[in-house]
């Protein structure tokens, strides 16, 4: 599926077949360090291989201790290690070079064949989510549609804080989630954000991220194990 681990941690981020890496909030995987620059780099699969590519980046994109040359693709392989920008803070190791998931593939090649329940969800303030399944940590850029998970997950939390039964936890009517979020569309927030579960491959079912109860118009987070940070 293409993984980057970050190194002194258990971060890792699901590659896209084209990721842009940097330091704006337009990048795919979003880096802090002031040494890396807003544009600085990208990953692509290519000819059936991942390639890396320095965008002209102020500090230089680094491969096993080897400055890039701008501009010049390079081919990666499995266990190669990637700096970005001036120090080891943002470095991070391919520890999976496979082909990234497509909406077609079988479950038995392309997911890891768990449930949305049993994954933790930790959702910050700026919407950037970190998805954890089991001992491996998949980062997941902030959208605007995800300011739906953040009202289900505090629905969900005050509910268990008022002693809530478990079946009864979290679940809130849909009109009133459009209110409380300044009418926005919830149907397709809702959408979009199962669409970005389902390309992560996975789960066996990402739909279940957000649960519906149709006849009575409620929906709530599928994601017991739920944090806001």
């Amino acid at each position: 599926m293409g993984i980057l681990r970050r190194t002194g941690g258990n971060m890792e981020y699901l590659l896209l077949a084209d990721t842009l890496v940097g330091r704006s909030s337009r990048s795919d995987l979003v880096l802090s360090h002031d040494s890396v620059s807003q544009m600085h780099a990208s990953i692509r699969y290519r000819e059936e291989a991942w390639q890396l590519e320095d965008r002209n980046s102020k500090n230089g994109t680094w491969v096993n201790g080897e400055c890039l040359t701008q501009s010049h693709a390079t081919r990666l392989e499995q266990g190669d290690v990637l700096r970005f920008g001036a120090r080891a803070v943002e470095e991070w190791t391919l520890v999976d070079a496979s082909a990234p998931a497509t909406a077609g593939a079988s479950a038995s090649t392309a997911r890891l064949e768990r449930y949305v329940t049993q994954a933790r969800l930790l959702i910050h303030d700026n919407l950037n989510l970190e998805l954890i399944t089991g001992r491996h940590t998949h980062a997941m850029k902030g959208r605007v549609p995800y300011v739906v998970l953040q009202a289900l997950a505090q629905e969900r939390l005050g509910d268990r804080f008022r002693g809530c039964p478990l079946d009864e936890e979290g679940w809130l009517d849909r009109r009133l989630l459009a209110q409380r979020l300044r009418n926005r569309d919830i149907n397709q927030d809702i959408h979009r954000i199962r669409q970005d579960f389902q390309r992560l491959a996975l789960f066996e079912d990402p739909d279940a991220v957000i649960e519906d109860q149709r006849e009575q118009g409620k929906v709530r987070l599928g994601v017991y194990d739920v944090r806001l940070a």
